[in-house]
Order: C-alpha cells, then structure tokens, then sequence
C-alpha cells in the first residue's frame, strides 16, 4: 500500500517537539500513527492509511497506551 509519501507531508503540528526529518515511515510507525491520530488533520489521516493501511494501524493501536476513546472507537470502526 505504500505511497512515494515523505514524512514532511504530514502537519508539522503532529511533530512539532521532535525533528521529523529524522522519523522513519517503518522504524516509528507507532509514534507516527498515534501523533497523527491524537493531532492530525484529516488530510495526515489519509496519508498514514495510504501509507501502512488500515489493518496495519489497528494492529498499531493495539499496542498503543495512550489512545483517546474517540480515537480508539474510530479503529475499532474502521477496522
């Protein structure tokens, strides 16, 4: 499923405490998919699905500690 996306395509605000250009779409996909799921835009939201697919970012969120109720509904959801 993978799109030619860069990191620097999602919303600066997912990342604003870390340098993004040193992310990794496969070593930090749990931290990209929960920043983008706690504080991305919509448009983030249809980049990281493109991206990993919707049966990989639930099985991310499976192991994610901190996932909002609303945003652990919209997985369940989805998936």
């Amino acid at each position: 499923m993978e799109q030619s996306y860069q990191i620097s395509d999602l919303s600066p605000v997912c990342f604003w405490d870390v340098d993004s250009s040193l992310l990794d779409w496969a070593d930090d996909a749990e931290f990209i998919i929960s920043r983008v799921l706690e504080v991305g835009k919509l448009s983030d939201w249809r980049i990281i699905r493109d991206h990993y697919g919707v049966e990989q970012i639930a099985d991310c969120c499976k192991h994610l500690r901190t996932m909002d109720l609303v945003d652990l509904n919209f997985i369940a959801t989805i998936s």
